[in-house]
């Protein structure tokens, strides 16, 4: 695969053209590996942003996060600018694979093409910025870290305005914010429509890095997404194996890692609050009067709809705080908008999804003014859910030595920790141990 960047009707671009057949179909990377596809054999990844500076390891980076999928089919690859030779070696140990039958194969490194000796490694300045989504987990972030740029990746021309709105909002509430919004098309450029792997939420993050000769980017991967797997089912112990990623990198691990990828091209990239729960960052939220601004969903046109699963998952979130603070709950017509097929089949038979999130919130917010749907399954499981007010204490070794200190202090100042036996219930929660109502079987047993 070939890249090229030229800047274009107020856009900067990198044109990513194909060399044979199969670079233009791949997989996507995360998930279950759905296959996708290019669009076309030459595809424009747009930024309604132009730097004034770039650095070649840095596009490389870029590139590598935007084609993974497709370069896993190349033989070599040509990036825009001959990158350093320390990026070189970084790029071809680097694993890459490729999925069949949902299975995840090893493939041949790809050999970079154009390196130049004379060219220095990325190396920025110790400072940061903050991938920025406008959710709950990425606004706490920025909350905790108001010194910080917030760059949001706006998959939709038109809701840059709502996000602008946004910003304007955390700036009254904060005078030291600053934020950056523009719109990428990376989510256009493959078929089906969407990312072609996590990674790309770093795009404009990286690109605004380098511009501002900062080395490190910052994101919102909260307890959940960090520790757990299966959407919140159980504690994931590999994720222990990671847990140091910038200190104690098993050697068989170091070419396999993404966070070690980005450090060793000069970025890193980690998350303060991985020992968050969703319960803590809704703390934020509400300590903070965000509320009823967050954009915890935007599927109307850019802002919460209230009638999905994930806000009502948010709203319960937030009214268990509203609950402990001012001792009143919301009212019967306000969950009455949750009464749909979507959210009621989300939650009617799959009790375990988020289940240490919402069976500690089934326990500890009334549920008289709740759907009769939530009722009669209010009672989630008979684990022990109450650490997840507590932040995590493990999750410290996640921060670079650099930036521990500064992360302990704003933890520590919002948020307590974790004891040994909380630590212990937290890495035993497993959804297959615990008991799970299941109501319909009991009103069966009732009237037979």
């Amino acid at each position: 695969m070939i890249f090229k960047t030229n800047i274009e009707d107020n856009k900067f671009i990198i044109r990513a053209i194909t060399e044979n057949i199969q670079e233009a179909s791949g997989f996507m990377l995360e998930g279950s590996f759905r296959p996708i596809k290019l669009v076309s054999d030459e595809v424009r990844l747009e930024f309604n942003y132009i730097p004034e500076r770039t650095h070649p390891d840095i596009l490389a980076l870029i590139c590598y996060c935007a084609f993974y999928p497709y370069l896993t089919k190349s033989d070599g690859v040509t990036f825009p600018e001959p990158i350093s030779v320390k990026a070189k070696s970084e790029f071809e140990k680097f694993f890459t694979f490729y999925a069949k039958n949902g299975q995840r194969m090893d493939a041949d490194p790809i050999a970079v093409r154009n390196y130049s000796e004379s060219q220095k490694p990325y190396k920025g300045e110790y400072s940061a910025l903050i991938a920025f989504g406008g959710g709950m987990d990425s606004t706490s972030l920025s909350l905790l870290f108001p010194e910080y740029l917030v760059v949001n990746q706006v998959d939709i021309p038109d809701h840059r305005g709502v996000m602008h709105d946004y910003f304007k909002i955390l700036s009254n509430r904060n005078p030291e914010f600053s934020g950056i919004s523009e719109y990428t098309n990376i989510r256009g450029i493959s078929e089906p429509y969407g990312f072609s792997g996590w990674v790309c939420c770093f795009l404009l993050p990286l690109l605004v890095a380098t511009d501002k000769n900062m080395n490190s980017i910052l994101s919102g991967a909260i307890f959940g997404s960090s520790y757990m797997s299966g959407s919140g089912k159980k504690f994931n112990t590999d994720s222990l194996k990671y847990n140091k990623p910038f200190k104690e990198v098993d050697k068989k691990w170091k070419h396999r890692s993404w966070l070690y990828l980005f450090k060793e091209l000069g970025i890193f990239q980690y998350s303060p609050v991985a020992g968050l729960t969703e319960v803590l960052s809704s703390k934020l939220i509400y300590d903070n009067k965000l509320a009823t601004e967050v954009l915890y969903c935007q599927q109307n046109e850019g802002k919460p709809c209230h009638q999905c699963p994930k806000c009502f998952r948010k709203n319960l979130e937030l009214e268990f705080w509203e609950y402990v603070h001012t001792g009143e709950i919301r009212t019967l017509d306000y969950w009455n908008g949750y009464n749909n097929k979507r959210t009621i089949n989300r939650y009617r038979d799959d009790y375990q999804y988020f289940g240490h999130i919402m069976n500690f919130l089934s326990q500890s917010v009334p549920n008289y003014n709740k759907p009769n749907w939530f009722k009669d399954n209010a009672l989630f499981c008979n684990a022990n859910t109450s650490w997840v007010t507590k932040c995590y204490t493990k999750s410290l070794g996640r921060i670079p030595d650099e930036f521990l200190k500064v992360t302990k202090e704003r933890l520590e100042s919002n948020f307590e920790y974790m004891d040994q036996v909380e630590i212990f219930l937290t890495e035993s929660y497993n959804h297959e141990r615990y008991a799970f109502s299941n109501f319909a079987k009991s009103k069966e047993a009732l009237s037979g």
